[in-house]
């Protein structure tokens, strides 16, 4: 048997906190989609690292162009407007073993503090462009602004499309099919799957990856 949902949000479903089915869609949960968790580096304008922890997002190219697509970045947050004034931003890529930390950097979002000293991160610089770089990170690119653009006629998001100058990857991490793929690489956000019967969805996850098979 399966379970159809539409456009509008059923009543049994459970609202966790204030405007959850406005900041997202329901679809957001009722489909589950993981999607891979990194933090995006640029400079305040008073200098200062900026770290997003992020997700919703998605990588693609062709030819000598790769694209990072990042959606769901807020019209509010430091890193919109550090992106449209620098034209920069990093893409940094670090295991579940700093998952705490990163999120530490989420309540010392001021504009007079130093996010990468809330996390406990080594600060770096890109060469490619004007951003911060993690050092922690077994896989950042170096991204320039190529296009940024509302989501949808009035949203509250944008879309941000950089283009990537320069992938930098530990040795460990940079032998095809490794450890990004295990414990020690990529983590995924698994944001509050809804259980479509009761309506319950309250629970998010953190997952790696596990190789099933070899082509």
């Amino acid at each position: 048997m399966k379970i159809a949902i539409n456009e509008q949000k059923q009543e049994h479903f459970r609202v966790c906190w204030e405007g959850q089915c406005e900041v997202f869609s329901h679809f957001e949960f009722v489909c589950g989609i993981p999607s891979a968790l990194f933090a995006i580096g640029t400079y305040k304008k008073n200098g200062k690292p900026n770290v997003c922890f992020h997700s919703w997002s998605a990588f693609q190219g062709e030819g000598d162009g790769y694209y990072v697509i990042l959606a769901g970045i807020s019209k509010n947050c430091h890193t919109y407007k550090n992106v449209l004034r620098d034209k920069s931003f990093t893409v940094n890529f670090l295991s579940k073993d700093y998952y705490d930390a990163l999120i530490k950097t989420i309540f010392h979002n001021k504009d007079e503090d130093n996010e990468f000293l809330a996390g406990g991160f080594t600060a770096g610089k890109a060469e490619t462009v004007n951003a911060p770089v993690i050092e922690e990170s077994f896989l950042t690119l170096e991204c320039e602004l190529a296009e940024a653009r509302d989501l949808f006629l009035g949203s509250r998001t944008v879309l941000i499309l950089g283009k990537a100058k320069r992938a930098v990857l530990e040795d460990s991490h940079a032998h095809g099919v490794d450890k990004k793929y295990g414990p020690e690489g990529f983590m995924f956000n698994i944001h509050s799957p809804i259980d479509l019967k009761t309506g319950e969805g309250e629970v998010s996850a953190v997952a790696t990856m596990k190789i099933e098979k070899l082509t």
